[in-house]
């Protein structure tokens, strides 16, 4: 009886087989890459397309190039038009080629589906993304209203140590309008929210003498 050699990626040359209680293999996880013919196992998948190995189409072998969209005249249109060069359009157009009614029925099913799902994809890390800036932008806001606030509580708490009146009044004022414009956590603070500050700096410093 002759022996068939096991089945093996061709790219990592390992098996990936389910195999039963008896240790028989039932199922096997390699797939025939309709580009090569050769099989490869799940870890060797493009990742444009299930159907082909990554030996085949990957991002390392494809280009996607954006050109301004022109017609047959030479004239400019708005929009662009994306194309595809390398192993990638190379190996897919000879596979489509070779498709017969029926796959490239199923094919086109398949890849509508796949486009809808990539631009969910995309539209929600897209989301996610400006979350995250956003987040970040707040928070760096937050940080610069609070050394703003500790700036403007120190000049004005420097503004009460007695001075000649004619030097005294111009500080004051200043440090009280700089305490006035500022915001912590977003929100205005109040006179009373200004003087309580100015209250507890004033018992903080006399109580370390």
């Amino acid at each position: 009886m002759e022996q068939t050699e096991p089945l093996q990626c061709h790219i990592c040359q390992v098996g990936e087989k389910i195999t039963d209680e008896h240790g028989q293999q039932v199922e096997s996880k390699l797939v025939v890459c309709t580009s090569c013919h050769k099989y490869f196992c799940i870890s060797h998948t493009s990742e444009f397309d299930p159907s082909l190995c990554s030996d085949c189409v990957s991002f390392s072998n494809t280009v996607v190039t954006k050109s301004p969209l022109k017609d047959s005249n030479g004239v400019t249109h708005q929009g662009s038009q994306l194309i595809l060069t390398g192993e990638a359009w190379m190996r897919s157009r000879d596979v489509i080629s070779m498709m017969t009614d029926i796959e490239l029925a199923a094919k086109l099913i398949s890849l509508k589906k796949a486009v809808h799902e990539a631009e969910m994809i995309l539209d929600y890390r897209r989301i996610i993304y400006n979350q995250v800036e956003n987040e970040k932008g707040a928070r760096l806001s937050k940080k610069l209203g609070r050394l703003r606030l500790i700036s403007a509580v120190d000049a004005a708490h420097k503004a009460t140590v007695p001075q000649p009146a004619a030097r005294q009044q111009a500080p004051v004022r200043d440090a009280l309008k700089a305490l006035g414009g500022l915001t912590l956590d977003g929100k205005t603070l109040t006179k009373d929210q200004i003087a309580n500050v100015l209250i507890q700096l004033a018992k903080a410093k006399g109580a370390s003498k």
